[in-house]
């Protein structure tokens, strides 16, 4: 039996709506909304048949929170540019600028070209009255899916400024942990260089004087040259051209959007770069947190910030695994700390202090420590992932060292018995 249910809404076009919707259930009924476009605020059951219904949506448009079609976690822009993107974005807001005004001055200012046109278009949605959210979503090479969840979970909790500086320090802080590998990387690429250089010395300086004593037109050190280019020509080519097509795949790996929920899962199980893992949960999760407890203290309805902030989180693996949890709607939701277990992704002491505070009606108070502990594990484990670095750059250098030990073995290892056979000794 269908019953009847009061909404308040957000409609695709940003305004505020109010009405009834027949349903079963509570679910159902905001499944009807959602299908719609609008961005369900409250759902009450109302027990009478009303006699007058308020707006109810007509036409179809994109769901309240779907994800953009490009990547969710990148974009084809570097962190830096988006960090300093939201950090202006940011300012402009905090001093009391319009959206349009800020990104109509960010379009003269940011340098990446795509990025120019991208402010331009969002300045003009902006003064048509359209949601930054949803103009964003047009643009999912340049913006990754969950700044689009967390611009649109703050226009509805109104807290844009906070947001887009959030965002700001989250790019900055991801491009200040790929920087730290620029000693691994150094090493990396020198290794690849010079191994298939300098292992074959030793066989080459034998193989030089054999050829010597086979020609009277070569001098000792161009048959040593001669035989260096030979061994260089058969064993380093190939190996360059191997890790030329290893580089390839993985390149290709890194930027499929097909794979990317693939590498998500990976990304927190990386065995030996300490804190690297820890980071990405411990920020991620931050970010969940910090962005419910806004919500929440704005009175959006606990389904509806749940599935705001879940969207807004920068690990896909982790967002799904939050978006898998649904609170429901209604009356009588299901209290937080519940869904919070139900993820599993929280300890059980986090739970308990969400516990406390559902029964003391401090929520708010206590999300907001949550958010505060994650930021501390992230700084531990951002220390942690540091010295990994350092870990891996030494361990770059001694396979380095000991691929070159190798191939001086591999020359000089025979070398009583090839000076033998060269100076022909019975």
């Amino acid at each position: 039996m269908k019953r009847a249910f009061r909404y308040q809404a957000i409609d695709p076009a940003g305004r505020p709506q109010m009405g009834t919707v027949q349903a079963e259930t509570p679910l159902e009924a905001q499944r009807l909304l959602q299908a719609h476009g609008y961005l369900v605020q409250q759902l009450v059951e109302v027990r009478e048949p009303p006699g007058q219904t308020g707006p109810t949506p007509v036409a179809p448009s994109q769901p309240i929170v779907s994800a953009a079609p490009g990547r969710w976690e990148s974009a084809d822009v570097n962190d830096r540019s988006l960090g300093l993107l939201f950090a202006q974005l940011a300012s402009f807001l905090k001093a009391g600028y319009t959206p349009a005004d800020a990104f109509q001055h960010l379009s003269r200012r940011v340098l990446e070209s795509r990025l120019q046109h991208a402010c331009m278009e969002l300045s003009r949605i902006a003064q048509q009255g359209g949601r930054l959210s949803e103009g964003m979503a047009q643009f999912p090479q340049l913006f990754p899916a969950f700044t689009v969840g967390a611009i649109r979970a703050a226009e509805v909790g109104g807290y844009l400024p906070e947001a887009a500086s959030h965002l700001a320090d989250y790019f900055e802080e991801r491009w200040r942990r790929r920087l730290w590998f620029w000693m691994p990387r150094l090493l990396l690429i020198n290794g690849i260089l010079v191994v298939p250089i300098l292992a074959p010395a030793s066989a080459a300086f034998l193989m030089g004087l054999k050829l010597y004593s086979q020609s009277s037109n070569l001098t000792p050190m161009g048959a040593i040259l001669q035989a260096w280019g030979l061994l260089v020509l058969r064993y380093g080519v190939p190996f360059w051209l191997l890790v030329l097509m290893l580089w390839l795949i993985w390149h290709l790996l890194m930027r499929s959007a097909r794979l990317e929920r693939w590498r998500s899962a990976a990304s927190l199980v990386v065995p030996y770069l300490w804190g690297y893992s820890d980071w990405i949960r411990a920020r991620a999760l931050q970010c969940f947190i910090e962005h419910l407890m806004r919500l929440m203290h704005a009175a959006i309805m606990p389904g509806t910030a749940w599935e705001l902030a879940a969207h807004a989180v920068p690990n896909r693996a982790i967002a799904e695994g939050l978006l898998q949890v649904k609170l429901g709607y209604g009356d009588r939701p299901e209290p937080v700390d519940a869904a919070i277990a139900r993820t599993g992704l929280f300890s059980p002491d986090e739970v308990a202090l969400l516990s406390t505070g559902v029964q003391t009606g401090d929520v708010v108070g206590m999300l907001a420590r949550l958010a505060q502990m994650y930021e501390a594990r992230c700084e531990q484990a951002a220390r942690l992932y540091r010295f990994s670095v350092a870990r891996f750059a030494l361990l770059i250098a001694i396979l380095t060292i000991g691929a070159n030990c190798i191939g001086y073995y591999g020359g000089y290892g025979n070398l009583f018995q090839f000076v033998e056979e060269w100076i022909g000794t019975p």
